[in-house]
């Protein structure tokens, strides 16, 4: 797999493969405020231990909080599903506001700054407006964090899988999945199957997306992937965003699967 840092050569290898790689997107910056929003709301899973992370570095992951982010099946989210449910958002800005009033009980710094970083970053946009043209919509928000040294457990270990079966999506989606740290094969760096190899019944002929902090892996909703768990010392963390075409429905409810942000 080729990295690039142009946005044009990533839409095409994410269309012609499954998946691509931007290199370099997000800054230090960026990363800190991200990373630092990660192990705040990691330490909301485990109000228990709160006491325990006066101390710890916010750039970090407290260890008190490993139990709760392994129950949650190794997924944080900026806004739980209970906060957004039936809500609907006309535009980016609105969706910002509730962000920052709601998020971390309105630390409205931390997501002010986090929302004018990510949200508004060039490349990100490029890649977008690339993808579904001038008007698509957020889908959903998460981080994903496996604490070290869980491999016994194998609670840190995500099969291959796909996002979403094919017959079951009404509207085609990306992920951008945006490394926190350094990915390597000790601490669960994603794999990939690409379409090619998928046609080809090639299951084992995987590719390891060795990658550093501030990159970005596109995903195609249909394409096969998965990680290995973290054997390292350290934490590793992503921050994944969603975009769709269209609002995704849930065809039961008739209501939004998660949110349905317009941007444009």
């Amino acid at each position: 797999m080729k990295f690039t840092t142009c946005p044009t050569e990533a839409v095409d290898t994410l269309l012609e493969h499954g998946f691509a790689v931007v290199s370099g997107v997000f800054n230090v910056e960026t990363l800190q405020l991200l990373r630092k929003e990660c192990s705040l709301l990691s330490v909301q899973l485990s109000p228990e231990n709160v006491n325990e992370v006066n101390s710890w570095s916010q750039d970090m992951v407290a260890e008190a909080c490993f139990d709760g982010i392994i129950k949650q099946g190794c997924i944080v989210q900026p806004l739980s599903p209970s906060d957004i449910s039936d809500l609907e958002f006309s535009n980016l800005a609105e969706y910002k506001k509730f962000r920052n009033f709601n998020c971390l009980h309105g630390n409205n710094y931390l997501s002010q700054k986090i929302c004018q970083s990510v949200f508004e970053n060039k490349k990100v946009r490029e890649v977008l407006q690339m993808i579904f043209g001038d008007k698509y919509y957020l889908y959903n928000e998460q981080f994903i964090v496996k604490p070290p040294e869980t491999e016994s457990k194998g609670l840190t270990r995500f099969p291959l899988h796909r996002d979403s079966d094919p017959a079951d999506c009404d509207s085609a989606y990306t992920s951008l999945w945006i490394a926190l740290d350094d990915m390597t094969s000790s601490n669960g760096a994603l794999h990939a199957l690409s379409y090619g190899n998928q046609k080809e019944g090639k299951r084992d002929d995987l590719e390891n997306l060795f990658i550093k902090a501030g990159d970005i892996v596109l995903l195609a909703h249909d394409m096969w992937h998965g990680s290995n768990p973290n054997t390292s010392r350290d934490v590793r963390r992503a921050y994944m965003m969603q975009f769709s075409q269209m609002p995704m429905i849930d065809s039961s409810t008739g209501k939004n699967v998660a949110l349905a942000v317009p941007i444009s």
